[in-house]
């Protein structure tokens, strides 16, 4: 044996090496009986080592020919018995005769024999042949293995198909193990566990594992953690095939607020504190001014207000008062208390509403501390009660559920039979997903956001099974082709998020019912449309035609390689019309004796141009063959190597069947199996999150929108993604000279593949790379500074625009005109018969009647006072409701700002519009007269950003897409940036790879497919919400945290009064507020 420049190689005399694997052992055993092989695995059967390795057994002495073939069975048999699969024997037979036995235990004939087979002979100095080792458990023929478990959903049920009468496997340890009988050719006999084996697998694992693997069971499954093992243990685990995450599931039927707390709720408790004041300030100044100075108290209060502190209380809650003051002074006070109170019940009935119809109830704990906080009955399995005991606060408040995790959710459903104890459940998500699944008009769960810990579930076997190497490297594979997501998205995380929804009675509109009836005439329109959508579905099942219908096709005819060259300076020439990405049939008619070298050299060339459909026809001896290269393949990666791919030898005799039953061009890109791509790209929120690993560095995916797509690519074309980053990282631009910077130089000089980093498409870029299809269509925006601050006045016009207020202003002054006109004719029956009969006070009615507030004195008797006066009510309630709505959302927003609208307005003022130096081009030609910067090294957008929200007297706009610009203001919450109403452009976004790429179709192809079954538009809804990150998990009756009003945002209104500002500071001293702004805090999040 000997080792060659790194590359282990095993050479048996005569300098014959044997195909090996760097990860396996090699041993040299020489024994002389099958006692002595016995007493050498001694250590071998108590440690487990190197039982996957390779071992070479020399019979010393042979016994004699008649018992030899028994020692040798003997051998073999041991052999098997410690998991020794790939094991030879080497006996010396005759003179000059060696011959090398091996065992085939798995064949079309036979399972687990260990019958010795001449396998290899050396005579006359040379062996057989070069196989010295062959492989063992790679197909088991339908063997069966005995796997021992029992039924548990989402993880394992078996049924009977009724068509077939043949075993179906569900779960995902069901899907898992179908695959691996699949891939390793095995006939799966269920061993099932009863529930005494069940309870031991917790209790008395050791136990139970060992009567199951003494009694002929190849393999456990059932969900079982991961735990590490040691030396002496007879089992081992796979490797993991599954990350479980453990949450809490409570019931989202949580406590209602009982009625007093329902009506404290919109206000914080500073503000009932300062309401209690006043009331109390003001009966004490009552008080005061009754029993001290009467003058005073007829001015301030008026001469007939009997009871001055009820009709306070009676005006703030909306009431009439019996009699009006007289003296102007005390009408003062009484119209300043009137509008005082109007914007608190404004805002207080606005909230309340809100409320009410979000069916308001008490939060739900979002972490475990207010899970314990909230002191829940905590529940849990046996199994998961046995993880969480080195949790000493958990362990001690643990009970152990008496059903299985499924029959639970019952107790969720129903927790008024529990009451007053709230129950929470500890369990893997997967049964939650399951539940939902099976129960999906069940909504009564909630999942607690915090995660409490993660397990891996495997597979247990004997430590020395001879199918443990194989099912490790097929749980792999199940998990790199992205089986185990597939079944985890259908069976646990099928339904996405669960949204909140009003189970409040909703009488039928009219809208409803014309939907109903158009529902009808589709239903009956539906047959004439079904052939058209059965071509539709035709053409999108089968893509290859119209996918390809613009790729190039030809065939050439060469002689020798010096016709290759003609055929190349073709292929390469700007201005010829050939599709490197095409179609070529190459005939070669060549007969020199280095053709093949001539054919290896071809594909080597075409493949460094991007050319990889390519054939090559030639004869050989009397007949002709297909050759091709496969730059992607199982072991070998960007591989221009000539490979053998049809033969058509003998096809004339079977004239009925003269085809090829192989397609003539096979994809080369379908699938790259698991070769790299270099992708240049770098950490760019939102659409690129790069993840590395936070001790060695090491790259280890991409999310965001577009990394996210990238990676999906990568999943279904089967490619790994190696991150090549430019120094420093810059899109890069391609000049008139021919020059590129960045990301584009990269990609221009095949440095890379793929440079994806929100890249709109660019006709310069276009003509110098290969850009993909558009998968987002985003608009381009200006981030500009949110403008200063409105006023008070301007923030109580706000509701309103002008030509409303002109309307309004015009109404109001000209009944006031009409009011005095009337008095000065001073006609007692015109006064009557307009005003009502005792009007003494028509101007202050109007404005009572104006903010609410009822007429203070008698109705009007006569029908047309009357009329007039149900006239004004209905005007002045439609206003009200109207102000009070627009209010309410000013008071939502609390970013109340005057800021600019339009481009024009951006260019009059002067900005400078900053951007990418693409965007930038095209910000020029569409925007004339608009200054314009780069966006580079020196002016980073992180700078800008900076610049644009920390002054809003500094003329500076970004010119980014959308998302980018919301994606900050969410990350970003304390130094927003304003975005214009007005779109600059809306264009796709793409990515560029090299021109005449080999991976272009298939990944426009897989774009158009992700596009038609998901929607890449959706992150808008992430983006475009300017509120706090989005929660997990929420369940359907999860509610809303109650945001109260603060003290502050109640006097910034009452700032707005108008009788100034400093005046009504003076009189709500009581009212100490630094900042009377509403930008300081937004009210709600949504």
């Amino acid at each position: 044996m000997e080792l060659l420049s790194g590359n282990i190689a095993i050479r048996l005399k005569n300098n014959i090496s044997i195909p090996t694997d760097n990860e396996r052992h090699f041993c040299i055993l020489l024994v002389d009986s099958s006692e002595s092989l016995e007493f050498l695995y001694k250590d071998l059967n108590k440690y487990h080592l190197f039982v996957e390795g390779y071992y070479f057994i020399v019979l010393q002495s042979v016994p004699q020919v008649n018992h030899y073939y028994d020692e040798l069975f003997e051998i073999f048999e041991i052999n098997w018995r410690n998991g020794v699969t790939h094991a030879d024997i080497l006996i010396h037979a005759v003179q000059n005769v060696i011959l090398l036995f091996h065992s085939l235990p798995f064949t079309s004939f036979h399972c687990k024999d260990v019958a010795p087979i001449v396998h290899n002979k050396f005579i006359d100095g040379h062996w057989l042949h070069k196989n010295f080792v062959t492989p063992k458990t790679k197909n088991l023929h339908g063997c069966p293995l005995v796997c021992a478990t029992w039924e548990d959903m989402p993880y394992f049920k078996l049924t009977q198909s009724s068509v077939d009468g043949r075993n179906r496997y569900h779960g995902l340890e069901g899907q898992l193990l179908e695959y691996l009988s699949r891939k390793m050719n095995f006939t799966i006999t269920i061993r099932w566990m009863n529930d005494e084996e069940i309870n031991q697998t917790v209790y008395d694992e050791l136990g139970v594992f060992n009567k199951l693997f003494t009694s002929n069971t190849d393999f456990v499954i059932g969900a079982f953690h991961y735990k590490p093992t040691s030396l002496e243990d007879p089992y081992v685990p796979t490797v993991a095939y599954y990350m479980s995450n453990y949450f809490f599931i409570i019931s989202s039927k949580t406590d209602s607020y009982d009625p007093f707390t329902k009506l404290l709720l919109p206000f914080e408790k500073e503000i009932w504190i300062v309401l209690i004041c006043i009331y109390g300030f003001g009966n004490i100044l009552v008080f005061i001014l009754i029993y001290l100075n009467r003058k005073l108290k007829s001015l301030v209060l008026g001469r007939e207000n009997e009871n001055p502190a009820y009709n306070m209380v009676v005006i703030s809650l909306g009431g009439a008062v019996a009699k009006d003051p007289k003296v102007p002074f005390s009408r003062f006070l009484l119209m300043l208390w009137l509008v005082a109170t109007f914007i608190l019940r404004t805002v207080y009935q606005a909230f309340m509403f809100y409320f009410i119809k979000s069916d308001l109830q008490k939060p739900l704990p979002k972490s475990i501390a207010e899970l314990f906080h909230n002191k829940y009955r905590i529940f849990m399995s046996d199994v998961v009660y046995s993880t969480i005991t080195n949790l000493p606060l958990l362990a001690l408040k643990a009970e152990i559920l008496n059903s299985t995790e499924l029959e639970s959710f019952e107790m969720l459903r129903y927790p008024q039979k529990y009451a007053p104890y709230k129950l929470a459940i500890l369990m893997a998500h997967e049964y939650y997903g399951y539940y939902k699944l099976i129960t999906p008009i069940n909504n009564d769960f909630y999942v607690v956001p915090e995660q409490l810990f993660t397990q891996q579930l495997t597979i247990y076997m004997k430590k020395n099974s001879a199918y443990l190497k194989r099912f490790n490297t097929y749980i792999e594979s199940y998990i790199n082709e992205g089986l185990m997501n597939r079944w985890q998205r259908q069976l646990v995380y099928h339904g996405g998020k669960l949204k909140a929804t009003d189970d409040s009675p909703k009488p039928m509109k009219n809208f409803h019912l014309f939907a109903a009836y158009r529902l009808l005439v589709m239903g009956l329109t539906e047959k004439a449309w079904e052939k058209e959508d059965n071509v539709n579905d035709y053409a999108f099942k089968n893509p290859y035609v119209k996918a390809n219908v613009h790729r190039e096709k030809s065939i050439w005819f060469l002689d020798s390689f010096t016709s290759y060259k003609n055929f190349e300076r073709l292929l390469v020439d700007p201005m010829g019309e050939y599709h490197r990405n095409g179609f070529f049939l190459l005939i070669y008619t060549g007969t020199e004796h280095e053709r093949l070298s001539h054919v290896k050299e071809i594909f080597r060339r075409l493949f460094n141009l991007y050319c990889t459909n390519v054939n090559v026809l030639m004869v050989v001896g009397k007949f002709p063959y297909l050759y091709t290269y496969f730059p992607f393949a199982k072991n070998k990666c960007h591989s221009s190597m000539p490979e053998f791919y049809i033969s058509f030898r003998d096809i004339e005799k079977n004239f009925s069947g003269f085809q090829v039953k192989k397609n003539i061009f096979p994809s080369k890109v379908d699938n790259m199996f698991g070769c790299e791509l270099s992708v240049v790209t770098w950490q760019y929120p939102p659409y690129i999150y790069v993840d590395r690993d936070p001790i060695s560095g090491k790259f280890l995916r991409l999310h965001g929108i577009e990394g996210s797509l990238l990676s999906l690519l990568g999943e279904l074309m089967n490619f790994k993604i190696r991150l090549n980053v430019p120094d420093p990282p810059d899109r890069g631009d391609v000049f008139p000279n021919g020059t590129a910077t960045g990301a584009t130089k990269m990609i221009i000089e095949a440095q890379a593949n793929i440079t994806i980093i929100s890249l709109m498409y660019n006709k310069i870029r276009a003509d110098t790379m290969q850009a993909s299809k558009g998968y987002l269509f985003v608009p381009y925006v200006m981030a500009i500074p949110q403008g200063r601050k409105m006023t008070s006045f301007e923030r109580l016009m706000k509701p309103f625009r002008y030509i409303i207020w002109s309307c309004f202003s015009s109404s109001i002054i000209f009944g006031i005109l009409f009011i005095y006109f009337i008095r000065y004719l001073g006609r007692s029956k015109l006064m009557d018969f307009i005003y009502g009969k005792g009007n003494r006070i028509p101007f202050t009615n109007l404005l009572a009647v104006l903010f609410g507030i009822s007429i203070h004195g008698a109705l009007p008797h006569k029908n047309f006072a009357r009329y007039i006066l149900m006239i004004f009510l209905l005007y002045t309630f439609v206003l009200r409701s109207a102000y009070s709505g627009a209010l309410y959302i000013l008071l939502q927003d609390g970013r109340a700002r005057n800021t600019f609208k339009t481009i024009n307005e951006i260019v009059d003022n002067n900005f400078t519009i900053y951007a990418f130096p693409a965007v930038e081009k095209v910000l020029k030609m569409s925007i004339p007269g608009a200054n314009t910067a780069i966006v580079d090294a020196n002016n980073p957008t992180s700078k800008l950003y900076k610049r644009i929200s920390s002054s809003s007297s500094e003329n500076v706009a970004l010119c980014l897409l959308d998302y980018s610009i919301r994606s900050y203001n969410q990350m970003n919450p304390n130094q927003r940036v304003e975005i214009l109403e007005q779109t600059v452009l809306t264009t796709p976004i793409v990515f560029y790879m090299p021109r005449h790429t080999y991976i272009r179709f298939r990944t426009d192809e897989l774009i158009l497919r992700i596009l038609s079954a998901v929607s890449l538009s959706s992150p808008y809804a992430l983006y475009s919400s300017e509120s706090a990150p989005t929660i997990l998990y929420r369940c359907a009756r999860n509610p809303v945290r109650p945001l109260k009003i603060r003290i502050i945002q109640i006097s910034s209104f009452l700032k707005t009064l108008p009788l100034g500002e400093y005046s009504v500071n003076d009189l709500l001293l009581f009212y100490t507020v630094l900042d009377l702004t509403l930008s300081s805090n937004s009210l709600l999040t949504a």
